[in-house]
């Protein structure tokens, strides 16, 4: 008789034991996350540049962020806002996009980029801050919520080229990276 109550006990304890709680999508700190997207994470906690918000990125002609469309220039990955450009743009085109800058490059003309108003320091791209080692890219394999109701993601890791034994070479694409087997469990960080 003792053991059937002692078995019973531990089934009631043990359906009061809170678990981890596995999600599709989570909403962290504003912003929806799934699983399957590719996030940014921070690699050094100690990063200095990442006080600027990463989902902002500045126009290279007017040195704005905002609301406005802005297309991105598929050879040096800057933004531009469409109004900004000459002429301006009305709507974003089909396909790859190159800015005047870039084709004037290609052409070997020696075109000046526009400066920053003085004062105001030049926002770093995610791309730069990933080259400069202050982000790592990953995967969402799984989200979780933690019985302290802490937020982990377990992530696979993205390597740029630089990275690998053989470096970038010519043929590899601006926008490349590749995806490892590694993972890792990361807290909060989504």
């Amino acid at each position: 008789m003792r053991s059937t109550a002692t078995r019973s006990a531990k089934v009631q304890e043990k359906n009061k034991t809170k678990k981890r709680v596995y999600y599709k999508k989570v909403v962290y700190d504003g912003c929806e996350f799934g699983v399957g997207d590719d996030v940014y994470v921070k690699r050094r906690e100690d990063a200095s540049s990442d006080n600027e918000d990463l989902e902002m990125e500045e126009c290279r002609v007017c040195f704005k962020a905002g609301m406005s469309v802005m297309i991105e220039c598929d050879d040096c990955l800057g933004g531009f806002h469409l109004k900004c450009l000459k002429p301006p743009l009305k709507e974003v085109p089909e396909g790859d996009w190159i800015c005047v800058f870039c084709e004037a490059q290609k052409l070997g003309k020696q075109i000046e980029l526009p400066k920053p108003p003085e004062g105001k320091k030049l926002v770093r791209t995610l791309r730069e801050k990933l080259l400069s080692s202050d982000l790592w890219a990953a995967r969402i394999e799984s989200l979780w919520k933690e019985v302290d109701g802490s937020y982990w993601f377990r992530g696979r890791w993205y390597i740029i080229p630089e990275e690998t034994a053989a470096g970038r070479q010519p043929h590899n694409l601006k926008r490349e990276l590749y995806r490892t087997n590694d993972f890792a469990d990361i807290e909060e960080y989504l």
